[in-house]
């Protein structure tokens, strides 16, 4: 049976953690793989567009989120960006920023975007399941100068142990 991946918060080491992280979502997406990329989009091919869209806006409408368990409580993905510059109308686009959905019952999500050879991480969430998500974000500021301390190295473009929030 797969095990959905899962971020080891509760392992110290950062190093053993990210190990433990890449394994582990690894695992997700071999599974992911083995049963097609485009599984939901075939699923949904059989759902009638009518009753599946009035079923969603009743599921939202009436909170029925509220009354079960989310099958997970955080979205995280990463999004490999273009290697190369881009243009919009002649001008150079300097920095590209993502945001992912908050999806019903599902309050936070955390997007990573590459750009050239910059990240940018985004952090959007609702206010009743994160109210303080400056809070998560000098968080992985603090993770990150961790793990970048225990193999010796600093990110590119960042100044190690900055950690306040801030963009680099």
């Amino acid at each position: 049976m797969p095990v959905p991946p899962t971020l080891l918060t509760d392992e110290p080491d950062p190093v053993r953690r990210l190990g433990a992280v890449h394994r582990s979502t690894t695992s997700a997406k071999e599974l992911h793989a083995a049963l097609g990329g485009d599984l939901m989009e075939t699923w949904l091919a059989y759902t009638p567009p009518r009753p599946y869209s009035w079923l969603m806006r009743m599921y939202s409408g009436l909170s029925v989120a509220d009354l079960h368990r989310a099958p997970f409580n955080l979205v995280v993905s990463n999004v490999p960006g273009p290697r190369a510059p881009l243009y919009v109308e002649g001008a150079r686009l300097v920095e590209f920023f993502s945001a992912g959905p908050v999806l019903e019952g599902i309050g936070v999500n955390i997007t990573a975007w590459s750009y050239l050879d910059h990240l940018d991480v985004m952090v959007t969430s609702c206010a009743r399941a994160l109210p303080r998500p400056a809070e998560l974000t000098a968080g992985l500021h603090q993770q990150l100068d961790a793990l970048t301390a225990a193999l010796g190295t600093t990110p590119a473009g960042t100044t190690a142990g900055s950690g306040d929030g801030s963009a680099p």
